[in-house]
């Protein structure tokens, strides 16, 4: 078992961490509205950004409520050795999904902004455009974050939060300071794309390091931790759906505004 650092220290290390990534927040923000302002491009590129996160909410954004509790359960009942075959199943599983649905994305952007949004046709083709790039970007998030749920059950808090709310806003300033002008949004795009490519590279490197997945690749596990696991995760999963169907109904509203209603919503709430 891996010795992770006490509540105290972690909890300093993130506040810490955290204080530090509010300038880094406002300085992307403040980059953002200098270099793209409330265009069509920026309103394509939010709605994206938002759609994503929220398919990864539905797809698989619940089960890292769900692990938690059962490789508890396992770690008291049969020990070590057993919840490290679990995480083995579970990121095995992880990635079958992820890399099913992001094909799933990428071959039907056209139907899902069809569907849910109210742009003109000229931020409708970007949008598509967009999302089929940023299929990458939510193959990369939910890869990472149910490796930091992982990193956590071994009470590792400070290296995920650290990749997540410094490393990852820093490359992506660092990509629209450098390459906006000649690239324009794509140099948002795949900012963030690298962002969470590198961040999801260290905290594989840091499970290879130490051995968590020694099991390599597990794809079956006993039923009884099975059932604990889909009996936590089916009830998150209604609630989540509810909760995504509001946003998605929102932002349908909010693209038959004139543009700019999106970037300019974006720009109020982090206010």
């Amino acid at each position: 078992m891996i010795k992770g650092d006490s509540i105290k220290k972690s909890y300093l290390s993130t506040l810490l961490i955290n204080i530090i990534s509010k300038p880094l927040g406002l300085v992307s923000s403040a980059l953002i509205a200098y270099y793209f302002g409330t265009g069509q491009e920026i309103d394509s590129f939010l709605w994206v950004t938002y759609f994503v996160m929220l398919f990864y909410g539905v797809i698989i954004g619940n089960w890292g409520s769900a692990i938690i509790p059962v490789i508890t359960e396992i770690r008291n009942k049969d020990g070590v050795e057993k919840e490290i075959e679990f995480i083995s199943f579970i990121f095995t599983w992880a990635s079958i999904v992820v890399l099913s649905t992001t094909v799933l994305l990428y071959f039907s952007a056209g139907f899902f902004v069809n569907i849910l949004t109210n742009f003109d046709e000229s931020r409708t083709i970007l949008a598509i455009d967009i999302l089929k790039i940023m299929s990458l970007y939510y193959l990369f998030t939910s890869l990472y974050n149910i490796s930091e749920v992982i990193l956590n059950s071994y009470r590792e808090f400070k290296t995920p939060y650290f990749l997540r709310v410094i490393l990852s806003p820093l490359i992506t300033i660092i990509g629209v300071y450098f390459f906006a002008s000649n690239y324009g949004i794509n140099s948002l795009i795949y900012g963030n794309i690298a962002s969470f490519f590198l961040i999801l590279v260290s905290v594989i490197y840091f499970f290879i390091k130490i051995k968590v997945f020694s099991n390599g690749i597990v794809l079956l596990f006993g039923r009884t931790y099975l059932n604990s696991f889909f009996k936590i995760l089916l009830p998150l999963y209604f609630t989540q759906i509810l909760n995504n169907g509001i946003e998605v109904f929102s932002k349908y509203l909010l693209t038959g505004f004139q543009v700019g209603a999106i970037a300019f919503i974006s720009y109020a709430e982090r206010l």
